[in-house]
């Protein structure tokens, strides 16, 4: 029993000075999502990369003119709305994975998109003569070939409270809503002059 505990400290301390040597020389096993997360900057037909460095890492020619633009994640995928109303989902790599369709979104202006889960969230230029904005649903973990995602209504969170209402309106993906469900909430950005 004795030489067991014995070893065992020796051990835990060999791989503790083992570690301790390994950084000193700037070796080291980091989570990397936390310590070198990507920046991905919509310009035109791509997708810029830079480190948080601001170094130039990269750049996705996409080929389509990005209409809207958000990431999920540090090192997933990011997704974009073109010009065309198509959502697209390309990997950290550049790679198109995904290409959605729906004929929910023909002849809509598309603002702003969010994803949250398996939920991505379209926002339609909503008219700022009332306080509420449309927006589509697509639920990305759905494999069939006839879904074709859902349209809802929000209220716009700030409506009234002295915002411009040339302002841009943002979708913000949520858990668990102001009813205690999944879904989105809707904001106008403070402008600074009207």
């Amino acid at each position: 029993c004795c030489r067991i505990l014995y070893w065992y400290i020796l051990s835990v301390a060999f791989f503790s000075l083992l570690l301790t040597f390994l950084l000193f020389l700037r070796f080291g096993f980091f989570n990397k999502d936390f310590i070198t997360p990507l920046i991905f900057i919509p310009h035109n037909h791509k997708v810029l990369v830079y480190n948080t460095d601001f170094e130039y890492i990269d750049t996705h020619n996409v080929n389509k003119t990005i209409a809207a633009f958000t990431k999920k994640g540090n090192l997933q995928s990011y997704f974009f709305a073109d010009s065309a109303n198509a959502l697209y989902e390309y990997n950290i790599d550049g790679t198109i994975i995904n290409k959605i369709t729906s004929s929910k979104l023909t002849g809509k202006a598309i603002v702003d998109i969010d994803i949250k889960d398996t939920f991505l969230y379209v926002l339609f230029n909503p008219t700022m003569s009332n306080a509420v904005a449309n927006y589509f649903v697509y639920d990305l973990s759905n494999k069939s070939t006839s879904y074709n995602g859902s349209l809802c209504a929000s209220d716009i969170w700030n409506f009234g409270t002295g915002v411009s209402v040339n302002s841009a309106a943002t979708i913000h993906a949520v858990s668990k809503g102001l009813s205690a469900t999944r879904g989105a909430v809707v904001t106008i950005g403070e402008a600074l002059s009207s």
